[in-house]
């Protein structure tokens, strides 16, 4: 049994550093896209680049639908249960809600540039550059 639960602590031990190192690596080259733009850009023009990054975060939360950590609950459950069947289901119908998801809110906001672009950022000129 012990030799099991080494196995199981290693391998969360190796993922855990591996998710470490990739957040700080995207962590730093986030900092330095931003450095970069705020030198060659003027205050206006970063803050709608900042403004629009909200924007996309927000869109992409919605569109996931937490189906991420629903994802990983449920496949967690039926692997425990030794039913690989319903994991496949799992991940493909959540990777299909997610793509449904993720299209329709770009649909609808390629449709609403112009709405966003004037009240949001008081810059009617953006949808046209």
């Amino acid at each position: 049994m012990s030799e099991i639960v080494n196995e199981s602590l290693q391998k969360i031990a190796k993922g855990t550093g591996i998710v470490f190192i990739g957040t700080i690596i995207g962590m730093l080259l986030g900092f330095a896209s931003r450095v970069i733009i705020v030198r060659y850009t003027t205050q206006t023009e970063y803050g709608i680049y900042s403004l629009a990054l909200v924007i996309i975060g927000i869109f992409a939360t919605i569109s996931t639908l937490g189906l991420g950590e629903g994802s990983t609950r449920y496949i967690a459950y039926f692997r425990g249960k030794n039913e690989e069947g319903k994991i496949k289901g799992v991940i493909s119908s959540s990777i299909k809600i997610a793509i449904i998801a993720s299209i329709s809110l770009a649909i609808i906001s390629f449709f609403l540039s112009d709405i966003v672009s004037i009240r949001f950022f008081h810059y009617p000129e953006l949808p046209h550059l």
